[in-house]
């Protein structure tokens, strides 16, 4: 079942943390940089993006962060099967997500994902291929497990995971420490994320096709696909 709610969104300063453990969350740093609760990704032309379910609920307001700009969000709806949700901005996105239409898991497959503020602040985002890989244990029904070679940061909740051909194999919801400077990240699956949209009635494209080159980087496409979220 889907719970679907239309909300009126207006300018905030202040957020919501993104993970349960970090309370204190901010969304501006000491330089007075806005910086988002969360991430989220376009999904069709028509500026609708997907998000964790966690980072919007219960907000009193709703902005999105694209190249500088801070633009306000409408809350669309919200899944109560996974940790989804729905949101709509006038934004005009330059690149739209393309899901995997292949809904096998493929463990030790190289990936890439990071939360939109530091994607943002990447200084080797033109060039970096993967920062993890897709581990063959299944948390729960519809999820599955990314290890990364470093920390997960802040906001990353509602990134895209993107495989290596650049096709979106999932959404990232919560993270769990792996030891050693790791960290272990649980996203919903592509199919999960598709059945949600299919229930909305809402358009979106997949492909077996890879949508990036063996030797091009997958950072600036995941950049591109992304957004900041605030919640208020």
């Amino acid at each position: 079942m889907v719970l679907a709610i239309i909300l009126s969104a207006a300018i905030v300063s202040a957020g919501r943390p993104v993970w349960a453990d970090d309370l204190n969350a901010a969304t501006t740093t000491r330089r007075g940089d806005v910086m988002p609760n969360a991430s989220g990704f376009f999904f069709d032309d028509n500026g609708s993006l997907l998000t964790a379910r966690h980072a919007v609920e219960g907000c009193g307001a709703l902005y999105v962060l694209k190249d500088g700009r801070v633009s306000r969000a409408e809350l669309i709806a919200v899944s109560d099967e996974a940790d989804l949700a729905v949101l709509r901005t006038a934004v005009s996105p330059y690149l739209t997500a393309v899901f995997t239409k292949d809904d096998r898991i493929r463990p030790s497959q190289p990936v890439f994902t990071a939360g939109y503020d530091a994607l943002s602040h990447l200084k080797d985002r033109a060039t970096l291929m993967y920062n993890g890989v897709l581990l063959d244990r299944q948390p729960g029904p519809g999820e599955v497990k990314v290890s990364l070679f470093s920390a997960a940061d802040h906001g990353a909740s509602g990134s895209p995971v993107l495989d290596e051909g650049g096709l979106v194999i999932g959404l990232i919801v919560r993270r769990e420490m792996a030891g050693a400077g790791r960290s272990e990240v649980v996203a919903v699956s592509a199919p999960a994320i598709k059945r949600f949209l299919q229930h909305l009635g809402l358009a979106y494209e997949d492909s077996e096709l890879a949508q990036v080159s063996p030797l091009q980087a997958r950072a600036p496409r995941a950049a591109t696909l992304m957004v900041g979220i605030i919640c208020g």
